[in-house]
């Protein structure tokens, strides 16, 4: 199997987890301590639940109330240096063949000492519109993926959790 199909099926792979985590019932505790992975540090925002996930996810967030919003973070091991390219560029191909509709990319802004990009998706469902933010860099070795999805209603307000989120990441040697 080819580099580019294969990570075009982790991409697959990744739309379908992260709708299965929407619809799965809030079953995470509230936790207020940091959550630490490959020399990452993250803070839960303030007043929602934290879930420490498998495989490449690394942890969710949850508000107190909402269930169709989400912080997750996902870390992958890619070895190859142009395999972050290609997941990437397969990664948002699978979402926008799903009918999403990029609404911004551009640099990432909020960690500090890394270089990213960040885009902003438009998800229309039966339910409502909703956003998808998704930021993404590396370190070290690990490519992270860093998203949001959130109610557009709520979205500017949401959008403000997720960006202390990303200001509030630390790097311990």
């Amino acid at each position: 199997m080819s580099s580019a199909s294969h990570l075009a099926r982790l991409a697959r792979a990744f739309v379908f987890l992260g709708v299965l985590v929407l619809l799965a019932p809030g079953l995470q505790a509230q936790d207020s301590e940091p959550h630490r992975d490959s020399g990452l540090v993250f803070e839960t925002p303030a007043g929602w639940s934290r879930q420490v996930g498998e495989s490449q996810i690394v942890v969710s967030y949850i508000p107190p109330v909402q269930n169709d919003v989400i912080i997750e973070v996902r870390r992958l091991d890619l070895e190859d240096e142009k395999a972050d390219v290609l997941f990437s560029e397969s990664f948002h191909t699978q979402l926008r063949h799903a009918g999403l509709k990029v609404e911004s990319r551009g640099a990432m802004t909020g960690v500090t000492g890394v270089s990213g990009v960040t885009t902003t998706y438009l998800a229309l469902a039966e339910t409502g519109a909703y956003r998808l933010v998704i930021a993404e860099f590396e370190n070290k070795e690990d490519y992270w993926l860093i998203s949001g999805f959130f109610d557009s209603r709520r979205f500017d307000s949401y959008l403000r959790v997720f960006n202390r989120f990303l200001e509030a990441i630390a790097f311990e040697e």
